[in-house]
């Protein structure tokens, strides 16, 4: 996929009727200047209300490539049916500046957005950040928020050198104002 608005997308309308999205796998992809290279959207459109729509059993597996937006992983499930048996193994995606991509929705920050699916079984495995380069308003750099039940395994960040240039109505540093990482529930190797 090159130069795409979306790459590994599932979506669904919000307030959509009850159903299942089950046993989806991407695999051996390779992704050039997309926006969203990695997405699950279930709050699609105006539509009023959560999805119904049951996502579970998903494998995002050996991604390579190159991102414009930094929010590389998103992941944005239902409340009422949260995601369940997601997969991210053994992606390595680089991030390439932001011609015309959407800025962060984690606040500037590079790497992952939840939404619904840290205590929803969602697996996060041999992931590579790598050759990031930037700014941030906020002083928590990276945040990997993982699952108490399946915690991140095998994320590495590599030759990451983002600059904190203020509080510009960003959020406190979740590390008691240290500039640095916040990682939860994460086995993480700082390279």
């Amino acid at each position: 996929m090159k130069d795409t608005d979306n790459g590994l997308r599932i979506k669904n309308w919000r307030g959509s009727s009850p159903s299942t999205a089950v046993d989806i796998t991407y695999e051996d992809i390779m992704l050039t200047n997309v926006k969203n290279p990695i997405i699950i959207d279930q709050s699609y459109g105006s539509r009023g209300g959560d999805s119904k729509v049951a996502i579970s059993n998903v494998l995002f597996k050996n991604v390579r490539g190159t991102t414009i937006t930094k929010d590389e992983i998103q992941f944005m499930c239902s409340k009422s049916v949260p995601c369940k048996g997601v997969s991210v193994v053994d992606v390595e995606l680089n991030f390439v500046g932001d011609k015309g991509g959407h800025p962060s929705s984690s606040g500037g920050l590079v790497g992952a957005l939840c939404t619904n699916a840290n205590d929803s079984k969602v697996a996060i495995s041999n992931v590579l950040f790598k050759n990031v380069r930037g700014t941030t308003i906020t002083k928590d750099e990276i945040q990997f928020m993982c699952s108490k039940s399946v915690p991140c395994k095998g994320v590495s960040v590599v030759d990451v050198e983002l600059n904190f240039v203020g509080d510009k109505g960003g959020h406190p540093s979740s590390s008691g104002g240290l500039v640095g990482a916040l990682c939860t529930n994460a086995n993480v190797i700082f390279v």
